[in-house]
């Protein structure tokens, strides 16, 4: 009833029960893989003391017969940047689904870093004295970008409590 009073009325609350219905069908079937020494769940990934937590996920998909090829890159190059700097990004490889790739990126200003679609200062040097310096950074970033064939950000709010 009270989702029903904040949304105007029982036909829009239906309206709008659809259209999430119609979302997750299209971006949520799946299933994922995820690498176990990515995902420590230590205190930062509750939601301490009713404290919203907040994560931009970036759901990729990726150019025929290149899945494989991007998963290499991103566990040779951008996961060791990761383990090095430390972080809770949470890394999931689809089994089975329509996206390839989904990855949870921490939000610590919580939705005041929604406009922040920069990667932190500490990854990006870390990722360029990996790669030999910026320039050669910056090509391996496109190299990347280049076996991407969709992708889209949403940001999501944790909800699960120690």
């Amino acid at each position: 009833r009270q989702f029903e009073k904040q949304e105007g009325g029982p036909d829009k609350a239906k309206e709008l029960m659809d259209y999430h219905e119609s979302l997750v069908m299209k971006s949520g079937d799946g299933l994922f893989k995820v690498p176990a020494a990515d995902v420590d769940f230590s205190d930062q990934y509750y939601n301490n003391g009713g404290k919203p937590t907040y994560y931009r996920v970036n759901f990729s998909k990726y150019k025929s017969g290149k899945k494989e090829q991007a998963i290499d890159f991103i566990m040779d190059n951008f996961r060791p940047v990761r383990l090095a700097i430390g972080g809770s990004v949470i890394p999931m490889f689809s089994v089975a689904g329509g996206w390839d790739h989904i990855v949870f990126f921490p939000m610590p200003g919580g939705l005041g870093d929604f406009e922040s679609d920069s990667l932190s200062d500490a990854w990006e040097e870390e990722f360029a004295k990996r790669q030999g310096g910026r320039d050669k950074a910056a090509e391996a970033t496109k190299f990347y970008t280049g076996l991407v064939k969709e992708s889209i950000t949403e940001i999501a709010k944790a909800r699960w409590k120690k």
